[in-house]
């Protein structure tokens, strides 16, 4: 297939699909206004009070704009959708904000609607059920160090599990997205990818990067919260990030997300940012102070235990499940859209 001849297509598609899009993103609006799943508005709010009928407008306004959206290859690092090569209106003025009360007013509601939507969905029974399915495993390992090497760790050092987060992130991809598998030979060491077949020669997917293996074990919690959607000739030849892959037709489509929606809660990092040092600033103006931290037991004159507070453990384990559910929810409606616009494209 010639990418530039696609290209010019689906930019025709992308425009001319919008309103079915709309649609859709207004429908999940609607569907979610009076339930726990409405914190997928904190892209929207834009420091204005949370709620339905203000999101709506500002959707509306968003897709009314011509120009968008297009596709445009992306030379930077994709780490969001403002540089996602399949570009949308989506508001920018929550970078601008100047007035410091309205951005203390706006994360203090944003904080609370999040802590009760969060509440809310694991007091729903089917969530814990197929939570409880995949979550059976220690998110921390105990340690033993020596005396000499508790000057190099915090308070707040983790020591996660990492082989179980890692079957855990698969688990709840599988969950999420069952539509795409795992595709073997198309992964690598270094780069996971799952795929669905959408016509004769054409696969789409979505892929991410191992090194958040590495994240874990410097104590920090960064899974995979951006999945790479791409398109592909079934019989492209495997590659890491950054190779050369010109030999045969595969295309970055971005993000797998709703450029409205992303991210639909707290990220599972942002979580752990927020529950290890928790903010009081945003409702006190005080101080950083240290929520979860180790616990060391001396075992003998020159050994310690270090062992990972439970509760924390659990609570990210919820953290990411509940993302994960979320950014389904919300990618649904995108990713029949994008399909649609291939489709008719090729």
């Amino acid at each position: 297939m010639n990418t530039i001849d696609f290209i010019k297509k689906f930019q025709i598609e992308l425009k001319n699909q919008k309103s079915s899009f709309k649609e859709d993103c207004l429908k999940l609006i609607i569907s979610t206004k009076n339930n726990q799943q409405r914190s997928i508005y904190r892209n929207l709010f834009d420091f204005k009070a949370i709620n339905s009928d203000s999101v709506i407008f500002d959707l509306e306004s968003y897709f009314s704009d011509d120009n968008y959206p297009y596709y445009e290859f992306s030379k930077f690092e994709i780490i969001d959708f403002w540089s996602n090569p399949i570009r949308f209106n989506i508001p920018l003025e929550v970078i601008f904000q100047k007035d410091e009360s309205k951005i203390r007013e706006f994360h203090v509601e944003e904080f609370e609607l999040e802590n009760y939507c969060r509440n809310v969905f694991w007091d729903n029974n089917e969530n814990n059920m197929q939570f409880n399915l995949v979550s059976d495993f220690n998110p921390f390992e105990d340690k033993i160090i020596t005396r000499e090497m508790l000057s190099k760790i915090y308070r707040t050092c983790l020591f996660f599990n990492i082989k179980d987060w890692s079957d855990y992130l698969e688990k709840i991809i599988n969950i999420n997205f069952p539509s795409f598998k795992f595709n073997k030979r198309l992964s690598t060491s270094k780069i996971k990818r799952y795929s669905k077949e959408i016509s004769n020669n054409l696969i789409l997917g979505f892929e991410f990067s191992t090194e958040f293996k590495g994240g874990l074990r410097n104590h920090e919690f960064h899974l995979p919260y951006k999945l790479k959607l791409f398109l592909s000739e079934k019989n492209f030849e495997t590659f890491d990030f950054n190779a050369n892959y010109f030999d045969s037709f595969y295309l970055d489509m971005g993000i797998l997300g709703n450029p409205y929606f992303f991210t639909p809660c707290y990220m599972p990092f942002e979580y752990f940012s927020r529950e290890l040092y928790f903010f009081p600033e945003i409702l006190h103006n005080t101080t950083f102070k240290s929520r979860h931290e180790i616990q060391l037991e001396k075992l003998d004159s020159s050994n310690y235990l270090v062992k990972s507070p439970e509760e924390f453990g659990l609570q990210l384990k919820k953290c990411t499940f509940r993302y994960f559910n979320l950014l389904s929810l919300t990618t649904n409606s995108y990713l029949k859209y994008i399909e649609s616009c291939i489709l008719n494209s090729i």
